[in-house]
């Protein structure tokens, strides 16, 4: 088997998902700029932890599914802090390329669909020692938006057809 689908979870025929149980499983976010979709996750974003030094929302690779429909930064962006020097790999919206989250870990070959399904396999103590090196996503909390009609070039697009009828 690939390494590309090893860790993917598996359904079949009588697992699949109705599109009504998708929209209720799964929550989809928008580029809050141009309105491309960017993220569907299985955890609404307003229930994550904020990270104290940008109060970007904290992903949990491991604990919840998501798919990102994002381009990789080709090389990572050094944050300088208080408390010391970060290296963040980001991640784009692929249509306006605005900065919509970032990792602090190298990129990965699968980068498909990442949740819980990945830890399979292993015993106590590797998930004991995956919880100590967890993988986070890092949303920044301005960037995305529930809805495409939020996005910024929409309402502003409405704007001008609203003041262009006038």
């Amino acid at each position: 088997m690939s390494q590309r689908y090893r860790n993917q979870p598996v359904f079949k025929p009588q697992e699949q998902l109705s599109f009504d149980q998708i929209e209720k499983e799964y929550h989809t976010y928008y580029c809050a700029v141009c309105g491309a979709i960017a993220l569907v996750t299985s955890i609404k974003l307003d229930e994550l932890l904020l990270r104290r030094s940008d109060n970007a929302y904290i992903l949990e690779c491991d604990q919840h599914y998501h798919k990102k429909f994002l381009s990789k930064q080709t090389k990572f962006t050094v944050i300088h802090r208080e408390t010391g020097v970060e290296k963040q790999y980001r991640w784009r919206c692929k249509e306006c390329q605005g900065v919509v989250g970032y990792q602090t870990y190298e990129y990965e070959d699968t980068d498909i669909i990442v949740g819980p399904g990945s830890a399979s396999g292993k015993n106590q103590q590797q998930m004991q020692e995956d919880r100590d090196n967890r993988k986070h996503f890092y949303l920044k909390s301005n960037a995305l938006v529930k809805n495409a009609e939020d996005s910024e070039l929409l309402i502003q697009a409405k704007e001008f057809r609203e003041q262009m009828s006038r």
